[in-house]
Formats: structure tokens, sequence, C-alpha cells
């Protein structure tokens, strides 16, 4: 398993080598990366929010998009593991039935991340077993990352299959003006009331189109943004963690501390 971060400049190229015959699961949290394969002239890209497993030759390039800071994680799978996931789900005939060919990649499954895979990979990025411990956990959030794709992956075959969407255009476009007034906001958002009347709404079509358009709550977006800003904060070793609750609105440090152990599973001067 590795884990990738960088800002624009730093995180560019890295040759990586994977053992032969094995899958690669490549999730992207932030920005966009290019997967260059040495079978393949052209580049293989995947952008922010998005997941693939991909079989490939064992020797590749990966890098930022040009003009974005990344988070992305690599997890190499073995054949075994995959067929362990096979067997556990009733009707699954293999991950070969799912397999296709794009610009000389073998792709097995891209799907968009949901709001649980997404703590999944925080879990496995951020945490601090070591030994057997850590071998188990990543096993087991791998196995149910792989299951929660294969879920995903069979609600875009409804998506596509000519099923009506929840939302019409005009819908969509209040959920992306809602995302920009809570980023706008992350410190003092808005109520559910609120911020369904500011883009034309009413609560339970906000909650509903929300969660359909991101994967997530709003909550769960919110507290996800926060997270992510404290994590940037905290690399400013001259800010002090009350002066990083209050920017993130929290009125008592403690309440802010005891936020970030619950989502990442440490204390915020741990990630300093």
């Amino acid at each position: 398993m590795v884990y990738f971060t960088g800002e624009v400049g730093k995180f560019q190229q890295m040759e990586i080598q994977i053992g032969a015959g094995c899958y690669q699961l490549w999730v992207v949290l932030k920005g966009g990366i290019a997967l260059h394969y040495s079978e393949s002239d052209q580049p293989f890209e995947l952008l922010e929010g998005r997941c693939v497993l991909v079989l490939a030759g064992e020797e590749f390039s990966a890098g930022s998009l040009p003009g974005s800071s990344v988070d992305a994680m690599l997890i190499s799978l073995s054949p075994e593991l995959l067929e362990k996931v096979a067997r556990g789900i009733d009707g699954f005939q293999g991950w070969e039935k799912l397999a296709s060919h794009q610009q000389g990649y073998q792709i097995y499954l891209e799907t968009k991340l949901g709001e649980v895979m997404l703590q999944i990979v925080r879990n496995l990025a951020f945490n601090e077993y070591e030994g057997c411990f850590k071998r188990h956990l990543v096993e087991m959030k791998v196995l149910e990352f792989l299951l929660l794709m294969l879920m995903q992956h069979r609600e875009q075959e409804v998506d596509v299959s000519g099923e009506p969407s929840l939302m019409d255009e005009k819908a969509l476009q209040q959920m992306h003006r809602a995302r920009e007034i809570l980023l706008s906001q992350l410190a003092n958002p808005p109520s559910l009331r609120k911020l369904a009347l500011e883009v034309g709404t009413n609560e339970s079509h906000l909650k509903r189109h929300f969660k359909e358009a991101f994967q997530q709550t709003v909550y769960g977006f919110v507290m996800d943004k926060r997270m992510e800003k404290a994590l940037a904060l905290l690399k400013d070793k001259d800010l002090k963690i009350a002066d990083i609750s209050e920017q993130l609105g929290y009125k008592h440090a403690t309440h802010f501390s005891a936020a970030f152990k619950k989502y990442f599973g440490g204390h915020p001067k741990d990630y300093r």
C-alpha cells in the first residue's frame, strides 16, 4: 500500500515496481493522476473522487495532472484476494466478467467514491497499527472497499440502463450551488432550511438530491471538508490547535480535537 500526497511540482513522476500478476487498486481523493504503463503510449487519467481496479505491466510511472495537488492511494492486490471477494457474493461470476480494455489497459472496474469508501481510505492512510495488526486491518478494509466498488458499479449499471434519474438539470445545478455555499462557509455553515431556501428548493429535496449528486449527506460533506482543511492547517506549526479550531468554526479546541480524533483516529498534534 502506497499513499501519495503533494503540492504542484512536488508529486510529479514516480517509478513503481509491482509483482507480476498483481492487480492495482488506485484511489484519488484530491486532484487527478496520470498512470503511464510501459505497454501503452497513452496515459490513463483518473480524476478526483474516483477509483479503478486495473491489471497492467510490472513497470509504470504515476504523476499528478498539471496544475493540481494530489492525494492518491495505490494498493497492490493478489488474485487470491479478489477470488475471496468473488466467492462471498451470490451470483457473482468473477472479476474477469467485468474486464474491458481502455488505451491498452485491462480495466476491471472504474467507479466513483461513495462516503463510506472515502472513510475506508482515510482509515487505511492514517492508521497507526504495525505488524500483523496492520496487515489484518488492511485486508479487512480492502475487502470491504472492493465489495462497495461492486455495489457502486451495480448502481451505475442501473443509471445507464434507461431508468429515470431522481434529479433533473435544474436540481443538479441547485446541488452544485449548495456545495459552493458550503465550501465558502465551512466555519459557519447555514442550516439545512436556510441552505435549501438559498438554492431554491426545500429541505427534503436538498437532503435527497445532495446525497444523490455527491454520494454523501450535507453534514458528511461539511465534516469531510473541515477535516481536509484541518490537515492542511496542521502543517503550519506556528498555528496553535486553538487557532485552527477557531478557523474551522469550533467554539472550543476540545470539541475540535474530539471531532478530529473520531474522524481520523488520532489527536491533531499527532499529525503535525
